[in-house]
């Protein structure tokens, strides 16, 4: 069971001038507590009340924050935002754990805390080069808060760190908006930079540990551009595409606690395509003298890394397409769908729990696999009252 406690506070005052200067200044107060009791039953164990791992813990964290931003209008065609984020965040957890319901292995008096605090800017340029076309760009920061493991020393002696630092990400975006061809036609595109300093990622690895931990594993890069279009072909036909294509990758060697080598620069980031792409078709009609519509869309996701790490699971790229169509009546409607047209059988995401046999002689439950729902046919029927 989680319980959770969550009370915020935020104050924000702002302009409203018609001469180009607006402003907006605010203060933020969070205080939050989480405690979770989690018991792994086993049934007919031996294990004190059937338990095979319990966990008790109480995570209380702080936030503080001041915030700002203008914005300017330069020129008639020309306008700036700038801002800015002030934060103060701590956190402390409480922790007991273990297994076989007497905590063996485990912690009893666990006690860890982190905190953080920093300013991180913002600034965005945009302009209007004429009424259909305009450019911008924009340059902002970013961080996810340190947090803590539940460390626990192997038969080695290595343990994960306690303790997991912030992450920083220097985002800069640069692009364009535009309604051409009469406005027919709506094109907008971007070029993307993602500077991660301090990396913080999920690591699996059970010769140190028998659970995934969170750590710091240095820089990455990530660099990339996106296409979106929508295309009227008439008036009643639209046509949407939206195009990702990125380089995603560790900028540094990294070494596990133990002084293996466990990933090398250049490596992928866990979970991220280089290209992926969105097609969709939506065609509104008349059937029987009601308001209907057909309506297509195809998606394609390339293939991902499982991890960061050497020796990772490459999973397999994939394509889905679904197909609507139904009409509408005074306060009711019906709609066939087809989700997963070609019924494929995607490869979504894939985690080894413990398929090696451990120092127990046993293995676990195997490689777990996640894949796409498979293909459903139905009707949906809607009324109104």
């Amino acid at each position: 069971t989680n319980d959770i406690e969550r009370t915020s506070t935020e104050i924000r005052i702002q302009s409203n001038n018609d001469s180009g200067f607006n402003w907006v200044l605010g203060a933020f107060q969070e205080k939050n507590e989480k405690v979770t009791d989690v018991d792994y039953i086993q049934p007919g164990s031996s294990h004190a009340n059937s338990r095979w791992w319990e966990a008790d813990l109480d995570r209380k964290g702080d936030i503080d924050a001041i915030f700002g931003e203008v914005y300017l209008d330069i020129s008639e065609k020309t306008s700036a935002t700038i801002g800015f984020r002030k934060y103060d965040q701590s956190m402390k957890l409480k922790a007991v754990d273990g297994y076989y319901g007497s905590l063996s292995f485990g912690l009893t008096d666990g006690d860890f805390s982190s905190s953080e605090s920093g300013t991180i800017p913002k600034l965005a340029l945009q302009h209007n080069i004429s009424d259909d076309f305009m450019i911008y760009g924009s340059y902002s920061e970013g961080y996810r808060p340190s947090g803590v493991n539940r460390p626990r020393p192997n038969s080695s002696g290595f343990s994960v760190p306690e303790t997991y630092d912030p992450d920083y990400l220097d985002s800069l975006e640069i692009g364009f908006k535009s309604t051409l061809n009469d406005g027919k036609l709506i094109l907008n595109g971007a070029y993307y930079s993602m500077d991660w300093t301090n990396y913080q990622t999920s690591t699996f690895n059970t010769d140190i540990t028998s659970v995934a931990y969170t750590e710091n594993v240095g820089n990455a890069d990530i660099d990339g551009f996106e296409i979106n279009t929508i295309y009227a072909l008439n008036d009643t036909t639209k046509v949407n595409f939206y195009l990702n294509k990125m380089d995603p990758k560790l900028s540094n060697d990294y070494y596990y606690v133990s002084g293996e080598l466990g990933a090398n620069a250049g490596n992928r980031l866990a979970s991220m395509p280089k290209i992926s792409y969105y097609l969709s078709v939506d065609k509104d009609l008349v059937f029987m003298g009601r308001p209907a519509f057909i309506s297509f869309d195809y998606s394609h996701t390339g293939n991902r890394y499982t991890s960061y790490e050497n020796g990772a699971f490459l999973l397999p790229d994939y394509s889905l397409a679904n197909f609507r169509a139904g009409f509408d009546n005074d306060n009711s409607s019906i709609e066939l769908y087809v989700t997963n047209l070609t019924d494929e059988d995607a490869y979504l995401s894939r985690y080894d729990d413990f398929s090696a046999v451990g120092d127990s002689g046993y293995s676990g439950f195997g490689v777990r696999r996640t894949g796409s729902k498979p293909r459903v046919i139905g009707i949906r029927l809607r009324y109104r009252y």
